[in-house]
């Protein structure tokens, strides 16, 4: 456990000593924003702090294949970029019927980004992207490199 996190926990525990803590207990959002101290992590997050778009990784001996679900999203609206190990989504998802009120909504909208990471370098030439009914197949050539003799000089 590093420094920060192990101060967190004293002064989370000297709210248990002085009886606020079981004041609070039941509060809900107390308790969610005082575990959140302890189970965040320092990776990056989506914009829209999930796993959206949803995604699908496949590989073979020649490619990897990435599948995202972006219901309600327009191609136009979709921006990837690839580099080194990692591929980038990113774009907005409009909501449907944004001039009414909501009763109850459980779709996301609005802008994401999502990164992916490979078990190794990915890039090159004959990377294709396919959109249809709001699902994008991305194909990416595996990179194979033989073996090289390296000469000491």
């Amino acid at each position: 456990m590093d420094l920060d996190r192990m101060k967190k926990w004293l002064d989370f525990a000297k709210e248990f000593q002085h009886g606020q803590f079981w004041d609070s207990v039941f509060d809900k959002d107390y308790t969610e924003k005082a575990m959140e101290q302890f189970t965040q992590s320092s990776a990056p997050k989506p914009l829209n702090n999930s796993r959206f778009p949803l995604a699908d990784i496949f590989k073979s001996n020649h490619e990897f294949i990435i599948v995202l679900d972006l219901p309600g999203t327009r191609k136009e609206d979709i921006e990837i970029s690839i580099a080194d190990y990692s591929l980038n989504v990113r774009g907005v998802v409009n909501p449907r019927y944004s001039g009414m009120g909501k009763v109850q909504t459980e779709r996301f909208s609005g802008e994401f980004e999502r990164t992916i990471t490979f078990p190794e370098l990915v890039g090159g030439t004959n990377i294709s992207a396919k959109f249809d009914n709001g699902i994008i197949e991305i194909r990416i050539p595996r990179s194979h490199r033989s073996k090289e003799k390296i000469i000491i000089e």
